[in-house]
């Protein structure tokens, strides 16, 4: 009963949200109602359960991963004689925890310091390092699913991956200690006895934490996705989940230190326990900044869950025909091949439901994906080669395996006989008509990628 109540409300409340246009709303009320509708996705993302899976998932992955990710993020600070910032980060993520947070993390960063790196052995030390390269995989996964991204990095390309992760919160540090630095100095010191520049110096070392957070929740959601993040939403996304975290800190850290019960167990199971509960927190609102990023980039995907990206077979050939029609334009009128993304802006459709039919024509060997960061889509052979019917046979075809095949549903003569007119009075209309002549006989006058 609870749940049909909860699911009318939702109805009506999606209902409302899109009944309006934003485009015929001053700019004010546009932006209000499109942050609203972010809302509402994430929200919808959240309820669904996938977001608290991921963040479940990598809370397990990150205990099992923890002391080879430490140990291996140590080595990198000590290369540039940052031992002491180290423990600082950790002893600022652990701040929530309140005094036994401060200990907790002196007593991992002592047990890294320790770590002998020839006792492990060549074993040793590669398990040590997949280990790490699972917990990246894993929070790689974690955001591709945010951003509906199907295939991740190459293996080759987490080396680079690794090294980025490493040198963002080395280079946040970097910038703590300068200003931390600045904020020490005499003249500085002599400013903060001046009002109002005074109160402008508190009002800062207020912010920089936030300030912070937020560069740090923007380098992820720049590098971490596996595809082309616009900085104006992958700032937004930080600002969310910015705030978010620090008011979040404070909220956990007042509970802990109020908590007569924590004070009571402390010493036995209290810790382990707020460390996984933090730990799952933390993640959970990194994946909710990613989704209000994602959500900022493509407001097509708003309305739309993931459970109702559904193609109807009429949809999927058209569709196919269309992005095959646009990647070969561009291709012999020398523009700049297309990109996924761009495809799903021009064809006003979600980048799920595109890259669908992308992979079966790819899988028909029409197109290829070129290029690293972001694939572009180029003919995979020359299109004088490839008959407009392959086109529709890609889509037509792509489930069918070596047992569930056309040829297992083949007993009924009458059926098999309407089915075989079909295709060759589709087969007459196409007339052995190639992919370029199609193209190529109706040139456009605007060519455009985007």
């Amino acid at each position: 009963m609870k749940s049909s109540k909860l699911g009318q409300l939702t109805f009506r409340l999606a209902r409302l949200l899109w009944r309006t246009d934003p485009a015929d709303m001053p700019w004010w009320k546009a932006a209000g109602l499109r942050t609203l509708r972010i809302g509402y996705a994430v929200g919808r993302d959240l309820l669904g359960g996938q977001l608290n899976l991921h963040a479940m998932s990598l809370v397990y992955t990150t205990l099992l991963s923890l002391i080879p990710l430490l140990a291996v993020s140590f080595t990198f600070f000590r290369a540039f004689n940052l031992d002491s910032g180290f423990e600082q980060l950790l002893i600022s993520y652990l701040k929530p925890l309140g005094n036994k947070g401060e200990q907790l993390a002196t007593a991992v960063v002592d047990a890294v310091k320790t770590l002998d790196y020839t006792l492990l052995g060549s074993l040793g030390v590669l398990f040590l390092f997949y280990t790490v390269f699972t917990l990246i995989h894993k929070i790689e996964g974690a955001f591709n699913f945010t951003w509906h991204i199907r295939y991740p990095r190459k293996l080759s390309q987490h080396f680079e991956y690794l090294s980025v992760i490493l040198l963002g919160p080395l280079l946040i540090f970097i910038v703590f200690g300068f200003t931390t630095a600045v904020m020490g100095t005499r003249v500085v010191g002599s400013l903060r006895r001046i009002e109002p520049v005074g109160a402008l110096f508190s009002l800062t070392g207020e912010l920089v934490p936030y300030l912070l957070v937020i560069a740090t929740f923007t380098f992820f959601y720049l590098f971490v996705p596996n595809t082309r993040v616009k900085v104006g939403s992958a700032v937004v996304g930080a600002l969310i989940s910015g705030l978010l975290w620090e008011t979040t800190s404070r909220a956990f850290s007042s509970i802990v230190v109020t908590s007569a019960r924590y004070q009571a167990v402390v010493s036995s199971f209290a810790i382990p326990l707020l460390f996984m509960i933090w730990l799952y927190v933390s993640w959970l609102i990194l994946l909710v900044g990613a989704a209000v990023a994602f959500y900022h980039q493509h407001p097509e995907f708003l309305g739309i869950a993931r459970e109702e990206i559904r193609l109807s077979n009429r949809v999927q050939e058209k569709l196919a025909l269309l992005l095959a029609y646009l990647i070969g334009r561009n291709h012999y009128e020398g523009v700049a091949p297309w990109t996924a993304a761009e495809l799903a802006k021009k064809v006003s459709l979600p980048l799920d439901v595109v890259t669908a039919v992308l992979e079966s024509l790819e899988k028909g060997r029409l197109i290829a994906a070129s290029g690293r960061r972001e694939s572009v889509y180029l003919p995979a052979r020359p299109f004088e080669d490839v008959q407009l019917r392959e086109v529709l046979e890609a889509v037509r075809t792509i489930e069918e395996g070596p047992y569930l095949n056309v040829a297992r549903v083949s007993i009924e003569p009458t059926v098999d006989d309407l089915d075989d007119r079909l295709a060759a009075a589709r087969d007459e209309i196409l007339a052995d008509t190639t992919l370029k002549a199609w193209v190529t006989a109706t040139p456009t006058e605007e060519t455009t990628t985007s």
